[in-house]
């Protein structure tokens, strides 16, 4: 079943990294128990431990098929009182902000190379959500620990399950909403190859970026609707 979050919760959530685009592998608390979830957009959050198969399996075509299930259900349960007390137990590209690995993380990006701008650089982020949490809509910033892409993905990413299949995406809801931001010089980015995973081939150029990106138009733009497929 799907637990909402509530607005502590997601202050909480955007304050650590993503594990991988648009999602998180944590630990949280509920009702006085820790266990492993995996959460979307700081919106909803699935206990990992309930899914029918080893540990072992935890980012293979099984485990995928099952996300998905739970994902595109319907029913949301108003977890009351939330989940709290969140820790990031892995992440795809490797940082200093991310620290380990466990059973149940996606795998590592490869061909990981750490570039820091010298120029404003455009970035795109394909997401299930035209609310993404992760970009401030004030002014159109990435938060710290965000992922995305460069602009040399775009031709490869011309729909929503495109998007799923190429950044290996832990359940077929649809990435089809593009967010577009042009990244001030001077940050560090973290370029990696994506790894299979969750039941799809990878293969994309992804970007991480650790201490976020800021806007240099300041401005927040409305998501661009792809289509799903």
């Amino acid at each position: 079943m799907k637990l909402s979050i509530n607005k502590e919760a997601e202050k909480e959530l955007l304050a650590l990294p993503e594990s991988g685009p648009g999602f998180q592998i944590v630990e949280a608390v509920f009702h006085g128990i820790k266990s492993t979830y995996i959460v979307w957009n700081a919106e909803f959050a699935i206990n990992l431990k309930e899914a029918p198969i080893s540990r072992e399996d935890i980012t293979g075509a099984l485990l995928g098929s099952w996300i998905n299930e739970q994902a595109l259900s319907s029913i949301t349960i108003i977890a009351a009182p939330s989940l709290h007390d969140f820790s990031l137990i892995g992440a795809r590209v490797h940082s200093s902000v991310v620290s380990g690995y466990s059973a149940v993380s996606p795998p590592p990006s490869t061909l990981v190379k750490m570039v820091t701008l010298t120029i404003p650089r455009k970035f795109y982020r394909f997401s299930p959500f035209s609310n993404d949490r992760r970009i401030d809509p004030a002014n159109g910033n990435f938060l710290p620990g965000t992922y995305c892409c460069p602009e040399s993905e775009v031709p490869f990413v011309p729909s929503g399950f495109s998007a799923v299949g190429r950044f290996a995406l832990p359940s077929a809801l649809p990435a089809s909403y593009r967010y577009e931001i042009t990244s001030d010089s001077g940050i560090n980015v973290l370029f990696g190859t994506v790894a299979p995973a969750y039941g799809q081939a990878g293969g994309g150029v992804e970007a991480h970026m650790p201490t976020g990106a800021t806007n240099v138009t300041g401005v927040y733009v409305n998501p661009t609707h792809i289509g799903d497929d």
